[in-house]
């Protein structure tokens, strides 16, 4: 399969080599293989799988039926993943797909930061610290007066950070634990603690 769903547990360190590094552990697994459907381009089948159980009363009907129809409790978090191997209906599998991989990548919803000043959110240079200046952490001169008489699209300003879709890529395999579904990847993933995050092996995802 081609990467699985999981859900960020937290940091942890291991040692290696007497160094100390630091990783981030994912339950990752097990998923449900729910649905199968060929895919035109490369002739790979295309699962859609489902992790985490949930009440029947925070289903919809929809997928109460699809649920009913593989014989399995609903499951809160769906993805769809290519596969070269077959699946069966209503089979899972766990964390197991990546003890031989050394690399993986991650994809999650990093933390939001609600409303953020342009100096935090772009990183952008503080005003003066003298006494009496009222312009210490703002955006500054945002453009021309006469002309061309607008803000250029793309201006840092103050706004909305976080909570957007980021995906990181080359994160070494640390730790495969297959009786706790545990994964243990070296340095940080996207999200904050009990988010949803999808891992995907490095080698299937270059074609």
């Amino acid at each position: 399969m081609q990467g699985i769903i999981g859900k960020k547990i937290g940091m942890s360190a291991l040692y290696q080599n007497g160094v100390r590094v630091p990783v981030s552990l994912i339950l990752a697994g097990p998923c449900t293989v729910l649905q199968k459907k060929p895919s035109p381009k490369n002739g790979k089948s295309v699962y859609l799988v489902g992790f985490e159980e949930k009440l029947e009363k925070r289903t919809r009907k929809p997928e109460i039926g699809l649920f009913k129809k593989v014989q399995v409790k609903p499951l809160a978090f769906l993805k769809e993943f290519k596969s070269e191997s077959e699946y069966q209906i209503g089979q899972q599998y766990d964390v197991s797909i990546f003890e031989n991989e050394k690399m993986v990548k991650v994809t999650g919803i990093s933390k939001g930061r609600g409303f953020i000043g342009a100096v935090k959110r772009f990183n952008k240079t503080i005003g003066p610290q003298s006494h009496g200046n009222t312009t210490k952490r703002a955006p500054g001169s945002l453009g021309n007066r006469s002309f061309p008489g607008w803000v250029f699209k793309g201006k840092p300003l103050p706004g909305h950070m976080g909570d957007v879709q980021v995906t990181i890529q080359h994160l070494k395999v640390m730790r495969v634990n297959k009786e706790k579904n545990l994964l243990a990847l070296e340095g940080s993933v996207p999200g904050a603690n009990q988010g949803i995050v999808y891992i995907y092996k490095n080698t299937i995802n270059k074609n």
